[in-house]
């Protein structure tokens, strides 16, 4: 991970996570809440919740 992150909000939805992802091709967001570290979402939680 570089000194910037990619970061979607907790708000988002997952489509918009996926979408994310393909455009900067990678494969896990960090997710922020309010401006603070929330948690991450990765490609494997998109596909394990039927989302790909």
């Amino acid at each position: 991970m570089g000194s910037n992150p990619k970061h979607i909000n907790a708000n988002a939805m997952a489509i918009d996570a996926k979408e994310q992802m393909e455009t900067y091709g990678i494969s896990q967001l960090l997710v922020e809440k309010n401006g603070e570290y929330a948690g991450i979402v990765h490609i494997h939680d998109l596909i394990k919740e039927g989302i790909l």
